[in-house]
């Protein structure tokens, strides 16, 4: 459900909650190299998804991001995608060693890295 209302909420029909919110984010640095932060989410409704990552080095310095669309998908297909992509990325622009960051815990237990 939650990665259907972070998709939605993208999606031309948004509306802006007339209610502020606050939360705290933060990044940390890798502890050597690089980190790979990547997401994606999906409308289990139309099937559309999005997907995204950004590569940035331990300064916190912006390398390399990209972003996608796919047709047809499910939540764990997008997130899959998202972090293919990512790593393809990173192969071959020779980015090593990489860290990967992802909120995506079905993605991460189904992985061998």
């Amino acid at each position: 459900m939650q990665r259907a209302i972070e998709f939605h909420s993208l999606g031309p029909n948004y509306k802006p909650s007339r209610i502020p919110i606050s939360i705290d984010l933060s990044w940390s640095p890798p502890t050597n190299g690089f980190k790979l932060n990547t997401d994606g989410a999906c409308s289990q409704t139309t099937q559309k998804g999005g997907f995204g990552g950004v590569i940035r080095d331990s300064a916190g310095s912006w390398i390399i991001g990209f972003m996608g669309s796919v047709q047809n998908t499910s939540p764990l297909a997008t997130e899959m995608l998202a972090l293919f992509h990512c790593l393809r990325i990173a192969q071959l622009h020779n980015i090593q060693p990489l860290e990967i960051e992802m909120d995506a815990q079905a993605v991460v237990h189904r992985s061998t890295l």
